[in-house]
């Protein structure tokens, strides 16, 4: 095995080949592939939060989509789609009832619109055919991918299928006929933790609080085929403070292997453990807020405007910034008088949006801001799409953390190239749930090849090179036209 992998075997005993910080969606994933790739390890995954109060998984919208631009990301959902219709069968626990995600596969409905006001025709079809370009190009790419479940709809196609939706102004939509939808992030997360566990994972309760780092030789090839003697660091033990709070035990030290990075929003702490000179994670915790509303069936100007049908109906993105509304899964299907919505959408770029360092920002509960961003943002642009949400009442609202990458609001998958025992596997803002299955599978072949494994992971079930740390380390962004 190569060096990435210290074993119990090594120079010195370890208490854990690999340590994972975080047991949400990514750290249970990565520790499940772990188990199921290479069951002979013994690894660890330390959570702080084993009731997940706060957990950006559990308070989201749990969805699932292949409507991106980057072909990673198409492949990575892809992956997770397939992992998820296999869930009651791969994480069933002998003797419980077999998992049930509560997949509702309603798809993906995504809309490009016209600027408005417009002076002329040749102007209105003009912004149409540029509005509608994104749509068309990610469509093209998805395809090219194997993804062939997406449908481009025009105007009057998106009228006739949907009766609810107001198509006025609109380019292009593209809908997902399968493959994508939302699931139980809540039955997701635990049934992964239940099956890594039967597979001999350890799953403790407690905070990372240190990363004892050494420095290590290493000679660093280069582009030319040359190379250069250096440093860099290897993590050789982690300092983990049991339970909730120090009163529940003093600090003790672990040796360990090889460490992975799942500490979702405050991933980028975990990093400045290794000590000063080492990059940065750009990941930073921002809050998100999803409203719970009821709607009833209304009158417009014109015509009465029917309700969404909540068995049929796909989660729907809005143009321009992206507003988003789904059925909300409790709501019983065929009601043609009220129905239950979930629906939010992330600040616009001119609104504050400042970094959410504590779960006191989380328990301050709804602010001011989050009514205004309703009430400015969200009920404007889903009641632009669907006239009947004019009498939206909002029953319920909660926030979670949002682990947003400051460079390009892409995930980061591979190690860190200054310390070669650390892997990350961060920053995905907003499509963490939906892609870890398929990341927890790189990681662990990353980590499983060893040392000589490419550092992006580009050999493994999905190449995920393009995640990589170089591209932080080169300040490469890699931009998602499909952010939502």
């Amino acid at each position: 095995r190569g060096a990435l992998l210290r074993t119990s075997s090594d120079r010195k005993k370890l208490d854990y080949d690999v340590m994972v910080v975080g047991s949400g969606a990514m750290g249970a994933s990565v520790a499940y592939h772990l188990a199921l790739l290479r069951p002979s390890l013994s690894v660890c995954v330390v959570e702080k939060d084993v009731r997940f109060t706060h957990a950006s998984a559990m308070l989201s919208a749990g969805g699932i989509r292949q409507q991106f631009s980057l072909p990673v990301n198409i492949e990575l959902s892809k992956y997770g789609i397939e992992f998820l219709r296999r869930a009651h069968i791969d994480l069933k626990v002998k003797g419980e009832d077999a998992p049930d995600m509560q997949l509702r596969e309603q798809g993906y409905l995504f809309l490009a619109s016209t600027p408005a006001g417009e002076a002329t025709l040749r102007a209105n079809h003009a912004a149409q055919v540029v509005a509608g370009s994104t749509l068309r190009a990610n469509h093209a790419e998805q395809v090219a991918c194997g993804v062939d479940w997406t449908t481009l709809l025009s105007p009057s196609e998106l009228a006739a299928r949907f009766p609810w939706l107001a198509s006025e102004g609109l380019a292009l939509g593209c809908v997902g006929e399968n493959s994508e939808g939302w699931f139980d992030p809540w039955a997701f997360v635990t049934s992964l933790r239940a099956k890594a566990k039967e597979m001999g994972v350890r799953f403790m309760h407690g905070q990372v609080v240190g990363l004892k780092c050494a420095a290590e030789p290493l000679h660093e090839p280069l582009c030319s085929g040359a190379g250069r003697a250096g440093k860099k660091r290897s993590v050789t033990s982690v300092s983990l403070r049991p339970g909730s709070s120090v009163q529940e035990g003093g600090e003790k030290e672990l040796g360990v292997g090889t460490v992975v990075n799942c500490a979702g929003a405050f991933g980028a702490r975990v990093v400045e453990m290794c000590g000063p000179g080492v990059t940065p994670l750009p990941v930073e915790a921002r809050r998100r807020t999803i409203f719970s509303v009821t709607a009833k069936s209304a009158s417009g100007e014109a015509q009465t405007w029917p309700l969404p049908d909540p068995a049929t109906t796909p989660l729907v993105v809005c143009p321009a910034n992206g507003a988003y509304f789904r059925p909300d899964s409790t709501t019983a299907s065929g009601s043609s008088q009220a129905a239950r919505y979930l629906c939010g959408a992330s600040p616009p770029a001119e609104w504050p949006d400042p970094k959410c360092d504590s779960v006191a920002h989380l328990e301050a509960g709804i602010t001011a801001q989050d009514h205004e961003l309703f009430q400015e943002v969200v009920w404007p642009s889903v009641y632009a799409r669907c006239p009947a949400f004019a009498g939206l009442k909002i029953d319920s609202a909660w926030s979670g953390f949002y682990e947003y990458n400051t460079l390009d609001q892409n995930g980061i998958i591979g190690r860190h190239s200054e310390v070669g025992n650390l892997v990350l596997c961060n920053g995905f803002s907003g499509h963490g749930l939906q892609q870890a299955p398929g990341a927890g599978r790189a990681v662990a072949e990353l980590i499983c090849a060893g040392e000589g494994a490419p550092g992006g992971g580009a050999n493994g079930t999905i190449d995920v090179s393009a995640l990589s740390f170089d591209r932080v380390k080169g300040n490469l962004p890699l931009f998602e036209s499909n952010i939502v």
